[in-house]
C-alpha cells in the first residue's frame, strides 16, 4: 500500500542527520546530481516532529552525535514508522553497535 505525503511536512525524500556540516553538504550535493532532494538537521531531536507513518522516505543518520545518538534516534522513529527506512554511517563502529541497531 502506498504512503501519501499530504499531510507531513517533508518535502524532500531523504533526510541527513549528522553532526558534522560538511559531510551533510556532501551528501546533499551528491543526492542532488542525481536528482534526490535531500534536507539535513544537525540534530536528531527535530527531526523527530517532522516525520510521520505517511512520510515516504529514507533517513540517513550518524551514530554518533551529541545529544541524541543515532541509536536512540533509530528507536524513535521506529516508533513513529517500523517500516521506513534508516541508514546509520559512522567512522566508530563495533561488532556490539551493529547487533544493537539491528
Amino acid at each position: 500500500m502506498a504512503r501519501s505525503n499530504a499531510s507531513c511536512l517533508l518535502k524532500e525524500k531523504v533526510v541527513l542527520v549528522d553532526d558534522e556540516e560538511c559531510l551533510c553538504l556532501f551528501l546533499r550535493e551528491n543526492l542532488k546530481k542525481d536528482g534526490i532532494e535531500a534536507v539535513s538537521f544537525r540534530e536528531a531531536f527535530p527531526v523527530l516532529t517532522h516525520l510521520s507513518k505517511e512520510w515516504e522516505g529514507v533517513v540517513v543518520t550518524d551514530v554518533k552525535m551529541p545529544g541524541m545518538d543515532g541509536l536512540a534516534f533509530l528507536s524513535r522513529v521506529m516508533a513513529v514508522d517500523p517500516q521506513l527506512p534508516v541508514i546509520l554511517i559512522t567512522g566508530h563502529g563495533d561488532i556490539p553497535m551493529v547487533v544493537e541497531a539491528m
